[in-house]
């Protein structure tokens, strides 16, 4: 899943294994090349087909600053099951 922003330049092109990469290894976005200041993991979420209310499309948008700790599954509420952020975004 493409779940990790790169700044300043705002390139959405990583996974978060693929950032813990990038964050020892390089110091430059791989699509234009400046340099970058951080790294920003969003997940989006959706509520699983099947619950009690129609289903809908309710991203709930949560940042994930220390990642190390957590594994992709946690933070994740009952219920619902993750998506990626551009899905979440295109509303698809």
């Amino acid at each position: 899943l493409r779940d990790t922003l790169i700044l300043p330049c705002r390139h959405l092109c990583l996974c978060n294994s693929c950032a813990d990469t990038l964050r020892y290894q390089a110091n430059n976005c791989p699509i234009c090349r400046l340099p970058f200041r951080a790294l920003l993991q969003i997940r989006a979420v959706r509520k699983k087909p099947g619950a009690l209310s129609p289903v809908s499309f309710s991203p709930v948008l949560a940042q994930n600053m220390d990642h190390d700790e957590h594994s992709s599954s946690d933070s994740v509420p009952p219920g619902f099951e993750p998506i990626s952020l551009l899905e979440a975004l295109n509303g698809l």
